[in-house]
C-alpha cells in the first residue's frame, strides 16, 4: 500500500517529527511504501522513505507556500493512489 505523509517542516529534534518517523518506519517494516511531502527537510532520510521537498516558485507568504504544498499533494494523489 502507498502511504503519503505530509509535514510542513521536518527536523530531527521535534517531538511530532520523531513520532512520525517511528510510525512511518513501522509501516515500512510491514511492507508499505512511504512517501513524504514537505516544504523543508533537515537531517538524514530514513531508509525506505521517498521524500519530496516542495519548493514554491513565487510564494512569499506562508499561505502561498502551504497552497503550493497542497497543490503538489493533489497532483501526486492523482497518479500515486495513496
Amino acid at each position: 500500500m502507498n502511504l503519503a505523509f505530509v509535514l510542513f517542516k521536518y527536523f530531527p529534534y521535534g517531538g511530532l517529527q520523531r513520532d512520525f518517523v517511528r510510525i512511518a518506519s513501522l509501516c515500512h517494516e510491514r511492507g508499505h511504501t512511504i512517501h513524504v511531502y514537505t516544504l523543508a527537510w533537515e537531517g538524514a532520510v530514513p531508509d525506505g522513505f521517498q521524500v519530496y521537498v516542495v519548493k514554491p516558485r513565487r510564494a512569499l507568504s506562508y499561505y502561498g507556500k502551504n497552497r503550493a504544498l497542497l497543490h503538489a499533494l493533489q497532483q501526486a494523489a492523482k497518479t500515486q493512489h495513496f
